[in-house]
């Protein structure tokens, strides 16, 4: 399960402040941004994130919304935007392209061989090709080709192909 929390830190002392935890409840924000403001400043801003990439300016609230909207996923689609993140997608894109349904999910695939094998088998692609010949087909090569032409990201359960 996806976790994200944030420390609402004080811009000119950053470290001081407190860890929120997202999604937070509108309480428990004011609670983080009083925490940080201080004395000789008022002004806040992200200082350190976990889970999720955040800017030092971002809208605590905003994201905090997005925050809801992932934890309401289950727990198949928050691994799908963990990859997603994990491989360079912010998280707005992420959660945007697993809404959207823009991706396909190649489980239990350790190569793009795996995957081109459960491509063909579930699209039945060799279905159209004499069974005597069926076992000519270079696997090895179509998935390169598909690992050339697609956006593939590998995790520990398989392969994610996006589709945008």
């Amino acid at each position: 399960m996806l976790k994200m929390s944030i420390f609402v830190g004080n811009v000119l002392y950053p470290a001081c402040g407190q860890w929120l935890e997202l999604p937070a409840t509108e309480d428990e924000i004011e609670e983080a941004k009083a925490a940080a403001i201080t004395a000789d400043c008022d002004e806040i801003m992200i200082s350190d994130y976990e889970g999720i990439k955040v800017n030092e300016y971002d809208n605590i609230e905003e994201i905090n919304e997005i925050a809801e909207e992932i934890d309401n996923l289950d727990d198949y689609e928050q691994n799908i935007i963990e990859a997603l993140i994990d491989d360079g997608y912010d998280f707005e894109t992420a959660l945007e392209i697993v809404q959207d349904g823009d991706y396909y999910y190649f489980p239990d695939c350790d190569s793009m061989t795996d995957v081109a094998y459960q491509y063909c088998e579930e699209c039945g692609i060799l279905s159209q090709i004499p069974e005597d010949l069926q076992g000519y087909f270079d696997f090895e090569a179509y998935g390169r080709d598909m690992g050339y032409n697609g956006n593939f990201i590998a995790t520990d359960d398989g392969y994610i192909e996006v589709i945008r």
